[in-house]
């Protein structure tokens, strides 16, 4: 299944206004009037010396909206490989974490697999009871909840067990 990431599209969104305004505004304040003041006095000089040799100056190279657009692009681009490689090295460090504490070459019996599979969560670095032990949280808000006593004891699902969906309607059981 294809999971939505809306985090990612909120932040993807967020960094282009925040890249547009970045580049936007020292164009706006800057290089625009910097480039109409170069364009203006190479004007006057080539009125005032018909052997006048326009000079190129970076304001007027830069000065056109589609370069704006690629520097807007390009800082965007930028802050986007910014978070993939954040995310890249934090999984990283979890693939290097010793998650079954296993001598190389040990076997894991099956009687054993328990053991081990409550020492840590695949999920979650913490330690066993903190997270794997816990019923897995209801949409529900506390206030509509039956109270503990007339609730029926469920036991505890792990959470790091992904959920189990039926075959044809591809509903979650």
């Amino acid at each position: 299944m294809r999971k939505l990431h809306v985090d990612d599209l909120v932040y993807q969104v967020a960094t282009l206004a925040f890249s547009f305004l970045i580049v936007h505004v020292p164009y706006t304040l800057v290089v625009r009037p910097r480039a109409k003041v170069v364009l203006e006095t190479q004007a006057r000089q080539m009125r005032e010396n018909p052997e006048y040799i326009q000079e190129r100056s970076w304001w007027v190279i830069i000065k056109d909206p589609e370069q704006e657009s690629e520097f807007i692009l390009c800082l965007w681009a930028l802050f986007i490989m910014g978070a993939k490689w954040r995310i890249s090295s934090h999984e990283r460090r979890l693939l290097e974490s010793d998650l079954v504490p296993v001598a190389p070459g040990a076997r894991i019996l099956p009687e054993d697999a328990r053991e081990y599979a409550r020492a840590r969560c695949r999920r979650c670095p913490r330690p066993s009871g903190a997270c794997c032990s816990r019923a897995p949280r209801s949409r529900r808000s506390t206030a509509s909840a039956p109270p503990a006593a007339s609730r029926t004891p469920r036991p505890p699902r792990a959470r790091c067990a992904p959920p189990s969906r039926t075959g044809s309607t591809r509903s979650w059981r």
